[in-house]
């Protein structure tokens, strides 16, 4: 069996990444693990909750469960990476390790990736 293809990050990117990965493959196992919650939301409403008098939890427009669900796939919430060894496949953090056939990092423009075996030199280049 494939350990599939995990991916790092829940944003637009990511989001759209599963989408399109799905549209070719049904059956690969997909993985994402992200710092935050995973719920989707549009990020300019983010200006508009104070003036509105709302709750983040109401720009929410699909929620990280519904996102799996819809498209079948493994969610770590809350969940920060500590360590990628690339040699290995495995991705670790405090709690837990996936292996992985594919790895994407899909993160915000300003993460800081990992340095040593397997890493490019100029990663974090800005």
């Amino acid at each position: 069996m494939s350990d599939g293809i995990v991916i790092i990050g829940s944003g637009f990117a990511a989001r759209q990444l599963v989408k399109n990965i799905r549209k070719q493959d049904a059956q690969i196992p997909l993985t994402l693990i992200a710092a935050d919650s995973m719920d989707e939301y549009n990020k300019p409403d983010l200006s508009h909750v104070i003036s509105r008098g709302q709750k983040a939890d109401d720009l929410t427009l699909q929620s990280a469960g519904e996102f799996a669900e819809q498209y079948t796939l493994r969610l770590f919430p809350h969940t920060w990476v500590s360590d990628i060894d690339a040699e290995n496949r495995l991705v670790k953090s405090q709690d837990n390790q996936w292996r992985y056939d594919k790895l994407v990092l899909a993160t915000r423009r300003d993460a800081v990736y990992p340095v040593g075996a397997g890493a490019r030199a100029d990663a974090n280049a800005q």
